[in-house]
């Protein structure tokens, strides 16, 4: 007797894909984007920091990316469950988005220290929604589909390494296109071409 084995990709994978995708894309556009907004004029949206203070903004902003995991994965495992961390996690990144953009107005928010107040809260909201989100999204498919574990071992490593690739690519296109050729990470670390 032959058992029939389902070629493909296991139900769910796309998802997984498209939704790491646009995290990666968000991560890695606030990272190219971070530092030059910052030290921005005030003419033209940003807040006028001088370089040292962004640099040490943005160390800040991706250590606390690195670290809020660990407390999101905790959360998930002990106290509310992957999917509704994942779910939390993305609004709240959507939030936190918001906050960012909303921080960036003139025209909404004209006096510069509500608009640094509103800056610093979005990252934070940004910041606390990756770390819902990121240690749960790329094992969620695993934990609830062990029939599929061997199919997961191969093919989810595959596609989250695509996934994340597919962000940074088209993070860089936009970015390097708004900057009228500046290469972004360049110019978010403060290095000069």
């Amino acid at each position: 007797m032959s058992e029939t084995v389902k070629e493909g990709h296991p139900k769910g994978l796309s998802s997984l894909f498209f939704t790491e995708m646009w995290e990666r894309f968000s991560y890695y556009g606030m990272r190219a984007l971070l530092t030059i907004f910052l030290t921005a004029e005030l003419a033209t949206g940003g807040f006028g920091m001088d370089r040292a203070e962004s640099l040490a903004i943005y160390g800040v902003f991706t250590a606390l990316v690195y670290l809020t995991p660990i407390i999101g994965g905790w959360f998930a495992d002990n106290l509310i469950g992957q999917r509704k961390s994942i779910y939390i996690g993305g609004i709240t990144m959507a939030i936190g988005q918001f906050l960012l953009a909303a921080s960036s107005t003139a025209s909404i928010i004209s006096d510069i220290d509500s608009r640094l107040s509103i800056f610093y809260l979005g990252l934070g909201v940004l910041i606390l929604g990756n770390g819902f989100f990121k240690p749960n999204i790329s094992i969620h498919l695993a934990f609830h589909r062990p029939d599929l574990q061997v199919a997961l071992e191969t093919q989810v490593p595959y596609t989250n390494r695509r996934a994340v690739q597919a962000g940074i690519a088209g993070a860089r296109m936009i970015m390097d296109n708004r900057l009228s050729g500046r290469r972004p990470h360049n110019a978010a670390l403060g290095c000069n071409r």
